[in-house]
Parts: C-alpha cells; structure tokens; sequence
C-alpha cells in the first residue's frame, strides 16, 4: 500500500499487468474505499476517464431514479462521483438539483483509516416537545410530575423526562445551537493514536428566507437523517482535514456542473398543462342543432274523365276516390 496522506491507506498504484482486459473500469469496481476510488480515477489518464464516466453512468442508468435523468445530467453526476470517490448508488443522494453527499460516504471514508477506533453513539439535543408532555394521557404537566395520575411509575417516567429536557437545554447553550433547529445531532470520533476525540454537530435549520422559501428544504425534509449526516461530516473535516479540504474547490466546481444540467433538462422537458386549483376540465358541450321537418306531403291531384264501370264519378275528383288507382294499388 502507499500513502497518499498520513493515516489514510490508498490503492495500489497499477501496472500494465494489473490492468488487464478489465482496464481502470474493473479495478474501480473493485475498490472498497471513497480513497481507492477517488485515487485510481485521479490517476487514470483523459481516455481511461472518459471511460470510468461513461461506465459510472452506465451504472446509473440501470437504476430506476436514474432512467428519469437525462444523458448529459448522468454523466455529470458520474463525473461528481468519480471525483469524490463516492459509490454513485450509495454514498450520494440527489434531492431537485442538488448533489447531497449522505452519511454512508463519511462513515466510510472516516473507517478507511486504520487509526479510527470508534464513534460514539449519536446524541441528540434538539428540543423535544414530548419531554414535556404526560407519559400517560400526552398533555403537558408542567412543575407537577405526578399529573394527579398517583402512579409511581408515572411521577418517575415524567421525571426523567424534565432532566433529559434541562440536559439537552444544557448542551444546546454550552455548543451555541440553535433552539429552535427541529433536529440537532452531536457525534464524537475516537482515534486509537491519540488523536481526539473530535466533536461534530448537525443542525437542521428553521424559518424561512425573504422570498418565503424554506432556508433549509433538505434537512426539513429529513431532520433526523440530515443532522446525523451533517454532525458525521463537520467531525470527519476535523479528524481527516487533509482529505476533506483538499476536494472543495473541485466539488463545488462539478456541483455547479451538475446543478447547470438539471436546469437545462428541465427547461426543455415539455411540461403538461396544468388546470388553476378547484377548477374541473370538462369535454365541451355538444353543438344542438334543431331537427329538420319532414318534406310536405305533395297534394293530392286532381283527375277527370267519363264514368264508367271502373270509376263513376264524374268530373273533377281527387286521385284517391278515383275508381282506376284504386284498382291499381290492389
């Protein structure tokens, strides 16, 4: 193994024999770490590249979220990807137009080190308005633990309840979180050489900006899974700054990339339109038209001739009191 940075075991540099008819594609798939990853992809040459793009988009294609995604947004997700080391499937999530790097890519890039010992259990200090409601009948119950239930069970249970909430109000003061963040998540990474152990928070920010939009839609949308990963990651700065640092400019570079095609594809996506709120669509009322009368009967006409056995009228007469057409319609 070499190192590329202290602490962080990287791939194997390739050679001519390793590669093979797999070629970097084979070997990036074969690559258990975001490091081993992001290296080989780092080292492969402008060819080899394109490749490893077009394979990773190959990749995402073949899922169901990302048959819905166009060519040139996939390839630039891949490309996002590739430079970060990440597992396209795994390690980011993609919420609208955004690239968000979850808690699985931390996690893993944190245990590659072998000088990572453990991480705590995640602490959460948010406040909870459950801790001050009745564990019995939910309402709140103030200064008054027993809440007139005289359950010892009850007084105790509403008890710890009020020392978990004066806890998390302790710990929010002591690290300057927000009071008001419906989720906020503390983690602690152990190193076995000595190093920490290092503290990160996640918050979840509330309100709304001046246009009225939310200021955080990805952590409201998911409080509990965005704090922990935002805590996994300020820890993660800290304990491997070099590796985290020295991907920012690149990342925020192909983020905009692939923000740029997701505006793109949904500028020329044609769009159905869309009936105003409460009103219903309705076929258009048939055309009525009156039905047209019948023709008159044509008059009936007149005939004139001598009587006779046939017919004996005579002079003028209507056609059907004449002796002849009688005979002829029998």
């Amino acid at each position: 193994m070499t190192e590329q940075t202290k602490g962080t075991a990287m791939a194997k540099v390739p050679t001519d024999a390793d590669e093979g008819a797999a070629g970097m594609p084979g070997l990036l798939e074969k690559a258990k770490t975001p490091q081993e990853r992001e290296y080989l992809y780092a080292l492969a040459g402008a060819l080899e590249q394109s490749k490893l793009i077009r394979r990773a988009s190959q990749i995402v294609a073949a899922t169901e979220w990302g048959q819905a995604m166009s060519e040139p947004r996939r390839l630039a997700f891949a490309r996002y990807c590739l430079a970060l080391g990440a597992d396209p499937l795994r390690h980011v999530d993609l919420l609208g137009g955004n690239p968000f790097i979850n808690g699985d890519y931390f996690r893993d890039v944190i245990a590659a080190n072998p000088n990572f010992d453990h991480s705590a259990d995640p602490v959460w200090i948010h406040d909870d308005v459950r801790l001050g409601q009745c564990c019995t009948c939910g309402k709140e119950f103030g200064d008054k633990p027993d809440h007139g239930h005289g359950i010892e069970e009850v007084t105790e249970e509403n008890r710890r309840r009020t020392k978990e909430r004066v806890r998390r109000a302790q710990l929010r003061l002591d690290m300057n979180a927000d009071e008001a963040a419906p989720a906020i998540c503390v983690l602690a990474l152990h190193y076995k050489d000595g190093r920490g152990p290092f503290y990160g928070i996640g918050e979840v920010h509330p309100g709304k900006t001046a246009k009225g939009n939310d200021k955080d839609p990805i952590g409201l949308q998911s409080p509990r899974a965005t704090a922990e990963t935002r805590a996994w990651r300020e820890a993660g700065e800290k304990a491997e700054a070099t590796w985290f640092r020295t991907h920012a400019s690149t990342l925020a570079e192909l983020e905009g990339k692939l923000k740029e095609t997701y505006r793109v594809e949904k500028a020329v996506t044609p769009r159905e339109p869309e009936a105003p709120p409460g009103e219903i669509i309705q076929d258009p009322a048939p055309e009525i038209t009156e039905i047209p009368a019948a023709p008159a009967a044509a008059e009936d006409p007149v005939e004139r001739h001598a009587p006779s056995a046939i017919c004996s009228q005579d002079g003028d007469h209507p056609r059907s009191q004449c002796g002849y057409y009688k005979k002829k319609a029998s």
